[in-house]
């Protein structure tokens, strides 16, 4: 029996099913199943004998006779995969720049679902009379679970941390495909099985090349190379793009993300351990399936390496990105010493197939590290936040706080933080700006009941919430290095889990800042899933606050039995001077979900922007920035900045 058990909470639970070669890694297994023309079955046994035997070329030449050439039609697409940090969304985004192929936004991770890659398996083991309702139970895991999932973090007000397929197809458009399955009860081989459902995952990606009018698709989700043995026994035909860095340098970017390693010698083995799994896996599939490429040559010699996957692909070469060398070598000026030593020690034939430096010569690292500055995630080159942002406006305008605008008669700017759910990039955001001199105002989230009961303002617990003591010291700084503090507020969530009157929600956090010697200057509202459910925003709890519009101000709500007033509170009774949404001030610039919006952007010499790359990206960036100065109607501007959307670079 196979051991874990496919299980959806729509249709209960689905019994361990009978799959041992999934796990039999014994070749004459491999020839029965040949025997008997189970050529799946065969497959995988093979596989997992070359995974433990690479050099096992009985089971490789008998691996190859279970191969076969994708029929006619059969689905073709493109997957990219890697080790996390290693350059897949680069290269996505310059395959999708090419005439031929679309890239799928974002990443699906259907593949990291054990009950997806298992589905085949699950189902041809199943007897005939429970087929008809086997496909239900994968319809409704297909509408459930593969559809839509919940990005851990908070990602954007705009989609609720919703990722997958939900973002650009249509329910409708899903359940048409889903009539693909209807075919399963008629498959009378594992591979008929893995071949129905591969279609369907084919079809699915082959709507969003058809709505962009090209004939490939594109998918990245990192592990599609980890998995990528079950992408190519449910889609033959498919094509793996695998990007493989320097585990030095893999090592030291992690040290700029949420979810990254911050031991440097833990990154690099964790890099080792996910490039040598990945290794064993491609190693047993065929070489016209997968390309490896390097991503230090994609970034130092493109026109090349782009060439060459089109070639692979079967695709024109021309490609529309401007791709700039990017951290290539780091390691070399900021890898400690021992750690360079350590590198080789451990992970020298990795290092070594892929062609990386071993020469065992330990590089100097300069005792004056460079000064970081933040880049906009998701671009490879990126605006840079100070020189390119800030400072440019800093010199054409007066740089205030949120509670100076409304007193101040110059032509002005003030920066507005909110700070979601990166506190250390705030905090580094915030130490930058102190070097030149300019004030901003960090407006601090306390976690959601429904978006994420724990953050580094605290956790709900026990029907309450407990702040971390540590925050205060992060609030402290803020206010020597002379930025203003305030709250970003989610207060009436919060009311409404715990059962209690927002006031005295409220007054709590307020007593909480200030008993700490922190005085909170305002509040920012924030959106999320509770508010979008319940059709308000959070700033309506004051009194001074807007109203969403279409609604009545002063209105009741009644969630789940609570009743909720709306402008009840004044914001003076807690010592707030102002909500960020009603402050007043001519003309925005945001970088909401990771793009440039605002006034200032759809107004600027270049309101595609956010559509170009590279330097022609930067050149129109700075162009808009150019822009915002008095004479050219901007007196008062609002340059709101999520710290979620940056990086140390």
């Amino acid at each position: 029996m196979y051991n874990e058990a496919l299980t959806n909470s729509g249709t209960g639970d689905i019994l361990p099913f009978h799959a041992p070669y999934l796990t039999d890694a014994d070749p004459a297994s491999a020839r029965r199943y040949l025997a008997r023309g189970d050529l799946s079955e065969a497959a995988w046994v093979l596989r997992n004998a070359l995974r433990a035997d690479p050099a096992d070329q009985d089971a490789r030449a008998l691996l190859a006779r279970c191969a076969e050439a994708p029929a006619a039609g059969a689905p073709r697409g493109v997957f990219v995969g890697g080790t996390g940090r290693s350059g897949t969304s680069l290269l996505r985004r310059a395959l999708d720049s090419t005439p031929d192929v679309a890239s799928i936004p974002g990443e699906t991770k259907c593949i990291l679902d054990e009950r997806f890659r298992l589905a085949p398996h699950w189902f041809h083991a199943l007897p005939g009379s429970a087929r008809t309702a086997g496909v239900e139970t994968l319809k409704a895991l297909w509408r459930e679970r593969f559809y839509c999932y919940i990005h851990p973090v908070k990602a954007s007000l705009k989609d609720d941390r919703r990722r997958g397929f939900c973002l650009w197809l249509d329910r409708r458009e899903l359940d048409r495909e889903l009539g693909r399955l209807d075919a399963l009860p008629q498959a009378r081989t594992l591979r008929e099985t893995e071949a129905v459902w591969g279609e369907l995952y084919a079809a699915l990606f082959d709507r969003r090349a058809l709505a962009r009018g090209k004939p490939l698709w594109v998918e990245k989700t990192p592990r599609n190379s980890w998995f990528a043995d079950y992408l190519y026994s449910i889609m033959p035909g498919m094509k793996l793009v695998n990007v493989v860095r320097d585990g030095r340098d893999v090592a030291l970017s992690m040290q700029t993300v949420s979810w990254g390693e911050k031991d440097l010698a833990k990154a690099l083995d964790w890099w080792a351990d996910e490039l040598a799994a990945t290794v064993r896996v491609l190693d047993t599939l065929p070489e016209g399936s997968v390309l490896t490429v390097r991503y230090e040559d994609l970034v130092t010699e493109p026109d090349r390496v782009m060439t060459d996957i089109a070639d692979f692909l079967h695709v024109s070469p021309e490609f529309g990105l401007d791709i700039f060398s990017s951290s290539v070598g780091r390691w070399k000026r900021e890898l400690p010493g021992p750690l360079q030593a350590r590198a080789l020690e451990r992970h020298r034939p990795l290092l070594e197939r892929f062609g990386y430096d071993v020469s065992g010569r330990v590089y100097a690292v300069s005792s004056v590290p460079e000064a970081p500055s933040f880049d906009m995630k998701k671009r490879n080159d990126g605006t840079r936040y100070l020189a390119d942002l800030v400072l440019p406006l800093q010199r054409q305008l007066t740089c205030v706080t949120m509670s100076e605008v409304a007193e101040e008669t110059r032509p002005c700017f003030f920066l507005r933080h909110d700070v979601d759910a990166d506190l250390d990039a705030a905090m580094e955001m915030a130490r930058l700006e102190h070097g030149h001199g300019i004030r901003a105002s960090y407006f601090l989230l306390p976690p959601s009941p429904a978006d994420g009961p724990a953050n580094y303002y605290g956790v709900i617990r026990d029907g309450g919430l407990v702040a971390d003591p540590a925050l205060l010291d992060r609030a402290r700084q803020l206010r020597e290095w002379g930025h203003e503090v305030g709250l970003h507020n989610n207060i009436a969530e919060l009311a409404v889990c715990f059962g209690r009157d927002v006031a005295e929600v409220l007054a709590e956090q307020v007593a909480f800042f200030r008993e700490g010697g922190v005085e909170l200057a305002g509040s920012s509202a924030h959106g999320g899933s509770f508010f979008h459910r319940n059709e308000f925003v959070s700033f309506e709890i004051f009194d001074e606050g807007g109203v969403k519009p279409g609604m009545e101000r002063g209105r009741t709500i009644h969630i789940e039995g609570y009743a909720l007033r709306l402008h009840a509170l004044r914001q003076a009774d807690f010592g707030f001077a102002y909500e960020a949404y009603s402050l007043p001030y001519g003309i925005g610039l945001n970088d909401s979900n990771g793009r440039w919006g605002g006034k200032l952007a759809r107004t600027s010499p270049h309101p595609e922007l956010n559509e170009l790359s590279g330097e022609r990206f930067l050149a129109a960036f700075r162009e808009m920035v150019a822009a915002a100065r008095p004479d050219r109607g901007v007196n008062t501007l609002q340059v709101l900045i999520h710290p979620d959307h940056w990086c140390i670079c």
